[in-house]
């Protein structure tokens, strides 16, 4: 199997089957995020019970298992058979066939040139719970569930965001970037999910970019970075690609607590003088410089004391 850029034609997975993988994947993240905001009626619970946590954990790993195959897919449709040799379009259209385990999908993967590092030993121990958990209840202390599922889950929204929706092309992509959305949308609530995100950030080099940093007015995480590639959250992954149209608007009102208009006669954006987008607002503070608000174009990342 050949990495990104070096797929054999023959090997390609069919039109629909690879994306119909990932639609499922992402359903069942959909799914195991819903348990975990879950509220009884409207009151809302200060934690999920052991009930959500195990349909969380069973979701999970059910999305874990298949968006690995999903990419796969993309690579060599082959490889999610159990023998490889024995793979036929037929077998792969009808979804009548053996196909390999995850810790295969995982191997394959990184020969492949995808490696998913850390979240091996997490997808490990997830995987492990599932049986316990499916017959016996909680298979550990609801703080050790808690942490694994919000570590899982940031392994599956980096996944589906960095590694697989850019495998996708047309069509496909921008579903799939839908259903990443609905599912980000929730992120915020999830606070063991912000943290763990937040501190692998931080321990990756997030530091290093605070010039380019600022609060992102959806989850209020120190996150947001803007470069000359545009915007976009690292930790909810907001505003990334097609989705930092209204972002200036955004800050402006959720950070700044300004609703004036924005637009040709808008004193809130004004053309930036290095991109030329009507994107840099006044009054911002960067992750570097909490204390000295500056003109921040939203676009490039340009920036200059106010």
């Amino acid at each position: 199997m050949g990495g990104a850029g070096t797929t054999n034609p023959d090997r390609q997975v069919p039109s629909g089957v690879g994306f119909t993988a990932v639609q499922n994947g992402m359903d069942y993240i959909t799914v195991a995020v819903q348990q975990l905001t879950w509220r009884p009626g409207r009151q809302r619970l200060p934690n999920p019970g052991p009930q959500q946590f195990k349909y969380a954990v069973l979701h999970l790993q059910a999305a874990a298992e298949i968006l690995l195959k999903a990419m796969l897919l993309q690579e060599d449709w082959t490889q999610i058979f159990r023998n490889p040799e024995e793979a036929t379009r037929e077998a792969l259209e009808s979804g009548v066939f053996q196909s390999c385990n995850r810790k295969d999908s995982i191997k394959r993967l990184k020969r492949g040139g995808v490696d998913i590092g850390r979240a091996e030993q997490d997808l490990d121990k997830l995987a492990a719970f599932r049986n316990p958990l499916q017959h016996f209840g909680l298979p550990a202390p609801i703080a050790e569930i808690r942490a694994l599922t919000a570590s899982v889950l940031d392994f599956l929204v980096s996944f589906v965001d960095e590694t697989l929706i850019p495998r996708l092309g047309g069509q496909d992509a921008g579903d799939a970037e839908f259903d990443l959305a609905n599912i980000v949308d929730k992120l915020p609530e999830l606070k063991e999910f912000i943290t763990v995100r937040m501190n692998r950030l931080q321990g990756e080099g997030l530091r290093k970019l605070e010039i380019r940093t600022v609060v992102c007015p959806f989850c209020k995480q120190w996150a947001l970075v803007v470069d000359n590639e545009g915007p976009g959250c690292l930790c909810c992954t907001r505003y990334k690609r097609n989705w930092g149209e209204n972002l200036p608007a955004d800050y402006a009102a959720s950070v700044l607590g300004v609703t004036t208009q924005f637009g040709e006669n808008s004193r809130i954006a004004v053309a930036c003088p290095r991109c030329g987008d009507r994107a840099l607002v006044p009054d911002v503070v960067v992750a570097a410089a909490r204390a000295t608000p500056r003109r921040f174009c939203f676009s490039c990342g340009s920036t200059d004391e106010t």
